[in-house]
């Protein structure tokens, strides 16, 4: 996916604007997010929660939205997101 595909992705899918750059390096770059959008893409919804922002919190709907939007190989437990930061992109 491209930067553009992904920022597309971020807006459609209702994702605050603060994160579209974290999702993006993540996505495109393979670099290791911070501690809210990591347990988001380990699938740990208590972790998310409990790291979120007051904005983040708002929108979990929408970043369930957008994972389902993402490649599958890229989110889903703890093991799938390290394979995904070891890869080189």
């Amino acid at each position: 996916m491209t930067e553009a595909d992904v920022l597309e992705l971020c807006v459609e899918s209702g994702i605050p604007e603060h994160m579209h750059s974290a999702v993006i390096s993540y996505v495109v770059d393979h670099l290791q997010p911070g501690g809210f959008l990591t347990a988001v893409l380990e699938n740990n919804l208590m972790e998310a929660a409990s790291r979120a922002d007051s904005t983040n919190i708002q929108h979990l709907e929408n970043y369930a939205r957008l994972l389902y939007n993402l490649p599958r190989n890229c989110w889903g437990d703890p093991s799938v997101v390290d394979k995904w930061l070891r890869e080189v992109p």
